[in-house]
């Protein structure tokens, strides 16, 4: 029986019993009993499968998850409602063109242009996938095996602050309880913007502008999702991998072996997750170079085994900090960490906004809607306050 037949079963014994001017006799009591016994593990079944729900996305393997995200060697113009259309050979630069009155291309009713002295219009969507999977190619948190899902929206997701506990039980003892203690990250991605100066010239004439703009666009929003992801500020987005509380944090200083980063790693896998790729800073890179063996040898240091196939992605968005700061390095299990990308990517261009009309040159503005966030902070951890060597 479901939950309403159980109650409606309770109801009819205690209604009859009331109908009849009676107690509930033995038999009533006994079956009413069981029936109250059964809506009690119907309830606990409910609320264990609501958590198993919850545990599933917080661990990366939902449904939702599944079906939507995307793996770092996936493309998101693969989808099917992202395909380019056949014979279709628009390029950004086509569009920029055509928004300046510079060229042939006709921007067409399938594009939404904006209302403001900017003008500006809407990427169609095909074209944002494949200008988004570029910039996916160079970012160096989706290198390591961060995960993309593409949104609509504000969008809530589960995830999982504190693991339960096993202890052992003696034959009829009280269970101690423990309990998997869920959170939630209200997923609201943030617009982020990009200016690029070029000259008249360029735009009217070179061959080779529309690979340029597809270059720089990538480049500047792959910058911009590791930005997000490592080190968001938790003011108008996510906090990043970095800032979040809950993160391993394994002592740099003075590095002069390989000892923080295996103990980072050994810190991630007592959590029960797996560590991959390192992604720290330039400084932090040129350390790791300096290491050497002892002995006058000056021989690069040799990596523990833990670490000898480990790679070490070094991004300018994890900043170089000074002494005593110094500057950080990251790993985890990459997977656990998503990027929502809200589709649709749109661009400006103005030959007459800011200084542009004095210098004969055209500013191109776009934007998207990106954000990031951690489903489960014990899978990654963070080396800090590794010394920066001067260069020169």
């Amino acid at each position: 029986m479901n939950k309403s037949q159980i109650i409606a079963a309770m109801e009819a014994i205690v209604t009859r019993a009331e109908n009849e001017n009676r107690d509930m006799t033995d038999a009533e009591i006994a079956e009413f009993d069981k029936l109250k016994a059964q809506l009690a593990t119907a309830d606990a079944n409910e609320s264990r499968r609501a958590g198993l729900a919850a545990l599933r996305q917080a661990s990366g393997v939902s449904e939702r998850l599944d079906r939507f995200a995307l793996n770092s060697t996936d493309r998101l113009a693969a989808l099917a409602q992202f395909a380019r259309p056949n014979g279709n050979t628009t390029r950004a630069g086509d569009l920029i063109r055509a928004n300046l009155g510079m060229g042939a291309y006709d921007i067409g009713a399938s594009q939404s242009r904006g209302s403001g002295p900017g003008g500006g219009f809407t990427v169609p969507s095909f074209l944002s996938a494949e200008i988004i999977d570029a910039a996916r190619a160079k970012s160096r948190v989706i290198t390591a095996g961060a995960r993309t899902i593409p949104v609509s929206g504000d969008t809530s997701f589960a995830t999982i602050d504190d693991d339960p506990t096993f202890a052992n039980h003696a034959e009829n003892a009280t269970i101690d309880e423990s309990e998997i203690v869920f959170g939630s990250r209200n997923f609201a991605p943030q617009t982020k913007v990009c200016l690029i100066r070029a000259s008249v010239e360029l735009v009217e004439d070179s061959p080779t502008f529309n690979d340029t703009v597809d270059a720089v666009l990538a480049a500047a929003f792959a910058v911009e999702m590791d930005r997000l992801a490592l080190n968001g500020s938790g003011i108008g987005e996510q906090l990043g991998v970095l800032a979040t509380d809950g993160v391993h944090e394994i002592s740099g200083a003075g590095l002069n072996t390989w000892a923080p980063f295996a103990r980072a790693y050994q810190a991630v896998r007592s959590s029960n997750h797996t560590p991959g790729a390192f992604i720290l800073s330039p400084g932090a890179m040129g350390a790791i170079d300096n290491l050497v063996e002892g002995g006058g040898s000056n021989n690069p240091l040799r990596r523990p085994p833990s670490l000898e196939a480990t790679q070490f992605l070094d991004t300018t968005s994890i900043e170089d900090e000074g002494s005593p700061i110094g500057t950080q390095a990251v790993t985890g299990e990459w997977q656990l960490l998503f990027l929502a990308i809200r589709s649709g990517l749109t661009i400006e261009a103005s030959r007459v906004g800011g200084d542009a009309f004095n210098k004969l040159s055209v500013l191109i503005r776009a934007y998207a809607r990106l954000d990031s966030f951690v489903v489960r902070k014990a899978a990654f951890a963070k080396v800090t306050g590794i010394p920066v060597p001067a260069i020169g």
